[in-house]
C-alpha cells in the first residue's frame, strides 16, 4: 500500500517529522495533553497525543474520530502487562521514533529514495495506520497527507503551550482545543476551535443471540456442576489475507478443574462477533451445560451474560483463569515454538 503514496508526499511527511523531533516537544507535553487537528479532506477530528514525556517512546498518536478517542481512553486506562491488547484496540496514525531494526523494507527503500540519513538511537521515523483488529500497516497517500498537516500543526500548538502553558486546559472541563482549517484565497488557514470531544455512548452492541437454538439446548442438555472459563485473545502471530495483516481472535472454553478444552475458535477480524455463536456450538457438542461459566475480560462478559441467563448458567468474574491460562500458553508456545 506504501508504493501508493507519491515520494513528493512522503518527502513532505518526512520534512514534518524531522521539525517535530527536533521540536521535542515532548520535554513539556505530557501524553494527557489532548489536543485535536481536524482532517481538510474528510472533516474529521484526530485527537493528538505527544509521547514521550518518559524518554522510552517518542511518537505523536493521532486517534480518529469518536472511536480513535475511545481507544485513546482506553489504552490510558489498560493493564500494560497485556501490550497486544492495547495495540489491537486503537484507531489512530502513528509517527514514531524507533532503532532502525523496527523499519520494514519498504520503509527503508522510501528513506534510500529521498537521501534522508538517520543515525543513533530512536532517530529513524516509522508512519503506520492502527485499526482495531489489525495488525500496525503502511499509510496510504490520503493517511501520509493528514499526518503531515497534523505534524504541522502539533508543532504549532506545542510551541504555543511552551509560551502559554495554560493553554491546552479545558474550558468548563468539556472541551478541547482544536486546529481546524479554513479556506481562504485557494489557500487553507488555520484557526483555533473548542470543540466538544465525541465519545460513542455505552459498549459496543452485542450480537444477536440465536434463541431458538438456545431453547433447544436447554431443553436438550443436562447440566453439570462444572465450571467453563472462557476468554477471547489475539494471537501474538500475524496472518495476512486481503489489503493488511490482522492478528487472529482465538477463542478458548476450558473446564476450570480437569483443564479439558471444550472448545477453541481461531478467528479473523470480522469474524470476532461470532464468538457467542461459537460458545453456543460448543456447549452443543460437550453434550452437557455448565452450571457456571468464568470470564475475565469486560466483551466477554457482556456477550455472556445474555446467553448465559437463557440456558441458566451463572456468570462470575475473575481476575485470573488459570486453567485457561495454562491453556493459552501452550496454544502461544506451539505456534511461536516458545
Amino acid at each position: 500500500m506504501s508504493k501508493l503514496v507519491s515520494m513528493e508526499v512522503w518527502r513532505d511527511l518526512y520534512t514534518a517529522a524531522s521539525r517535530f523531533k527536533e521540536v521535542a516537544c515532548w520535554e513539556w507535553l505530557l501524553d494527557s495533553d489532548l489536543f485535536a487537528v481536524q482532517n481538510p479532506a474528510t472533516g474529521e477530528m484526530g485527537y493528538c497525543c505527544v509521547m514521550g514525556a518518559l524518554g522510552e517512546h517518542f511518537a505523536l498518536g493521532v486517534y480518529l474520530g469518536p472511536k480513535g478517542l475511545e481507544s485513546y481512553m482506553k489504552m490510558r486506562e489498560a493493564d500494560p502487562a497485556d501490550p497486544l491488547e492495547i495495540m489491537m484496540g486503537q484507531k489512530c496514525l502513528m509517527a514514531s521514533f524507533e532503532e532502525r531494526g523496527a523499519l520494514q523494507k519498504l520503509d527503508l527503500e522510501v528513506i534510500r529514495s529521498l537521501g534522508h540519513k538517520f543515525r543513533g538511537r530512536n532517530s529513524w521515523p516509522l508512519f503506520r495506520s492502527y485499526l482495531p483488529r489489525y495488525a500496525p500497516w503502511h499509510l496510504t497517500e490520503d493517511e501520509a497527507r493528514y499526518l503531515t498537516l497534523a505534524l504541522e500543526e502539533s508543532i504549532e500548538v506545542a510551541g504555543r503551550v511552551k509560551e502559554e502553558p495554560a493553554l491546552l486546559i479545558s474550558r468548563g472541563q468539556t472541551r478541547l482545543l482544536a486546529r481546524v482549517p479554513e479556506r481562504s484565497g485557494g489557500a487553507s488557514q488555520w484557526r483555533d476551535d473548542w470543540i466538544v470531544p465525541m465519545i460513542p455512548a455505552g459498549p459496543p452492541p452485542v450480537p444477536p443471540l440465536d434463541e431458538t437454538g438456545l431453547k433447544r439446548l436447554k431443553n436438550s442438555l443436562p447440566q453439570k456442576s462444572m465450571t467453563w472459563e472462557i476468554d477471547l485473545f489475539y494471537l501474538p502471530t500475524v496472518i495476512m489475507e486481503g489489503d493488511r495483516p490482522f492478528y487472529p481472535s482465538t477463542l478458548l472454553c476450558v473446564d476450570r478443574d480437569s483443564g479439558f478444552i471444550f472448545g477453541t475458535e481461531v478467528m479473523g477480524p470480522e469474524e470476532r462477533e461470532l464468538a457467542p455463536a461459537r460458545i453456543q456450538r460448543h456447549f452443543a457438542s460437550a453434550g452437557a451445560l455448565p452450571n457456571q461459566v468464568a470470564v475475565s475480560r469486560d466483551e466477554v462478559f457482556q456477550w455472556m451474560g445474555p446467553m448465559a441467563s437463557a440456558l441458566g448458567i451463572k456468570v462470575r468474574r475473575a481476575k485470573r483463569l488459570r486453567s485457561l491460562e495454562r491453556a493459552r500458553s501452550a496454544l502461544v508456545g506451539h505456534l511461536t515454538g516458545a
